[in-house]
């Protein structure tokens, strides 16, 4: 992978989150709030990175993603708590290094390095009927999409290995399945309806074909 920011992802319930400690302090910052998901390395916490619940929300709103990785100017690597209003960029004892305000609100931020500048930019993955886009690091609008019917899913990964970030844009109604540059350029379009969800996986040579529904991707 071209940057730490693109690492596997975890779901609350695997791997490093089997410590409770862990588990106390991320059920304490996503209490009664959407569902957050781990992405990076297993995080170095400790139970001195204790996130305040209502402190959280105030500054960024309802998180969707905690990430660790290289995002921030400061050596070493950082904790991304990054909700629909903002991001908190802290180091690994959750001393706050950095708080970036979106300068619009995100339906489903996810932290990406796409600029590849050892830090970090924001990806609206949309919900369906509505614009998405990318953010830079100080929450500012880089580029943005939209349409008619709306936007279900974008997915960030490199899809011809030459190190750079391609985004593949799932479209709500009839416009299909796009492909763009990390500028949001188009490179491709095909016709589709409805494409709720999509993904980029890195299949192994050799690995035999996939089978089932998934057509694409």
């Amino acid at each position: 992978m071209h940057q730490d920011c693109r690492e596997r992802s975890y779901p609350l319930a695997h791997g490093v989150l089997g410590s409770w400690i862990f588990a106390m302090a991320l059920l304490v910052l996503c209490s009664c709030r959407p569902s957050a998901e781990i992405v990076g390395e297993p995080l170095p916490l400790t139970k001195k990175a204790f996130f305040d619940a209502e402190e959280t929300w105030e500054m960024v709103g309802p998180v969707h993603e905690i990430h660790y990785g290289e995002c921030h100017p400061s050596p070493g690597k950082e904790i991304v708590v990054a909700g629909s209003w903002g991001a908190l960029l802290m180091d690994p004892d959750a001393r706050v290094l950095a708080v970036v305000r979106f300068a619009t609100s995100l339906s489903r931020p996810q932290v990406v390095g796409i600029i590849g500048d050892g830090t970090c930019e924001f990806l609206d993955r949309g919900r369906g009927w509505s614009s998405s886009g990318l953010l830079g690091s100080d929450g500012e609008v880089l580029w943005s999409l939209n349409s008619v019917t709306g936007i279900d899913d974008i997915a960030a990964g490199d899809l011809d290995g030459d190190g750079t970030l391609d985004l593949v844009v799932g479209w709500n109604g009839a416009d299909g399945l796009s492909r763009h540059d990390p500028q949001g350029r188009l490179i491709w379009q095909v016709p589709d309806s409805n494409v709720w969800s999509v993904a980029i996986v890195d299949v192994p040579p050799g690995a035999a074909s996939p089978s089932g529904p998934a057509r694409r991707l």
